[in-house]
């Protein structure tokens, strides 16, 4: 009976000190990403506005992680 008891208890105190650790990370995670460009607004603007150019300028979309498979 005796090791019961301190089995629940443990277990009790470990899920207690559990969430009191998960309540300090914040509940939203925003990741955000920027990139200065030296160019005409023109011509950046094009390249904007179609889909197909983005991969002309922005090289993550090359990387092998975000092809579809």
């Amino acid at each position: 009976m005796r090791l019961v008891r301190f089995a629940l208890i443990s277990i009790v105190v470990l899920f207690s000190i559990a969430t009191l650790m998960g309540l300090l990370f914040p509940s939203v995670v925003i990741v955000s990403r920027a990139i200065d460009v030296n160019a005409p607004k023109d011509s950046v603007e094009v390249l904007v506005k179609d889909l197909n150019g983005w991969k002309q300028w922005m090289a993550i979309i090359n990387s092998p992680s975000t092809q579809k498979s």
